[in-house]
């Protein structure tokens, strides 16, 4: 290369170094940092530090690793705030986390939000027994923190479930620990939620997993080889209304097996109008079409309502 063309180089490196504050000197790493990262401003999205951790005990102030934890709080961009967070969660032992969270749960809401989703995840991976006890008497549980209790026990969830049968989260607790252990196998899943105690419980979480897996037909397959106790009739009327509206000629083609089981009374049979009516939102012509093959008790007050909503539109 030419003596020019070098120079000429090495002074667009020099001129780029200048323009990202970067220095050699310790006192410059500063100047790099404020370089590299943007300038935020407080009233920015994403850019507010959370409230301090108030007044802490004796035995956390002392501690380096704690003090990290809480000084994650500061940081005003959310993305590095979650890093340094769970860095400095690496740092905590099984022996820390009670005390810890108790504290935590003493913060104003802003910061507890935060801190108490991650410290209870920790604990989870730390102490599974532990953990799971503050879950069973804590008032502050929330959704956040299911995923990591369940992968780390979903046995023990469910059964911390039905002794919590009347608490308003015990549906979805065991819902998440059946997901956990069978996935996407409906069948596997619907004949564990029959062995559950008979009761509302029982049948709210029959209606999560068919709300959860309405898009996949085979859960409609699974639970038509399955009995509940009640609300049989409503929960397969509500799954196939679901299959319908992404899959409507499969939703016909199994309600057509169905025709044999099913009565008509004065007005036809709800079942059948339900799901028609679900499919003529999106094409009258095919409900309708699929309505003319059938005995007359079963398609005359859906056809009917069919066409003058058709008429209308």
């Amino acid at each position: 290369m030419k003596p020019r063309m070098i120079f000429t180089a090495c002074l667009a490196a020099l001129s780029l170094g200048v323009g990202l504050g970067f220095s050699v000197s310790p006192e410059g790493s500063e100047a790099r940092r404020e370089a590299v990262l943007p300038a935020v401003s407080p009233a920015s999205p994403g850019t507010k530090a959370l409230p301090a951790a108030g007044v802490l005990p004796e035995n956390f102030s002392k501690d380096e690793r704690i003090m990290r934890v809480f000084s994650s709080l500061q940081q005003r961009i959310e993305l590095l705030r979650k890093y340094e967070l769970f860095e400095a969660l690496q740092g905590l032992t099984a022996m820390d986390m009670a005390a810890l969270v108790k504290h935590v749960e003493s913060l104003k809401k802003a910061a507890s939000e935060e801190l108490l989703p991650a410290l209870i995840e920790r604990w989870f991976e730390l102490d599974v027994a532990g953990a799971a006890e503050w879950a069973k008497t804590s008032e502050n549980l929330d959704y956040r923190m299911f995923e990591p209790w369940t992968k780390a026990d979903p046995e023990g969830a469910i059964r911390v479930a039905l002794s919590s049968a009347k608490k308003g989260y015990s549906p979805v607790l065991i819902y998440k620990s059946l997901e956990v252990l069978y996935g996407k196998d409906y069948a596997t899943m619907l004949a564990r939620v029959q062995t559950l105690p008979v009761g509302e419980l029982r049948d709210r979480v029959v209606n999560l997993v068919l709300q959860w897996c309405e898009q996949e037909p085979a859960a409609f397959a699974a639970f038509e080889k399955i009995t509940f106790s009640s609300e049989h009739e409503n929960l397969r009327e509500n799954l196939l209304g679901n299959v319908a509206k992404h899959d409507p000629a499969w939703a016909l083609a199994k309600l057509g097996e169905l025709l044999p089981t099913l009565k008509a009374g004065v007005l036809g049979n709800e079942l059948v109008g339900s799901t028609a009516a679900t499919v003529a939102r999106k094409d009258p012509r095919q409900a309708l079409d699929w309505l003319s093959g059938l005995p007359e008790e079963f398609r005359t007050a859906p056809a009917i309502r069919i066409a003058r909503e058709w008429a209308n539109k």
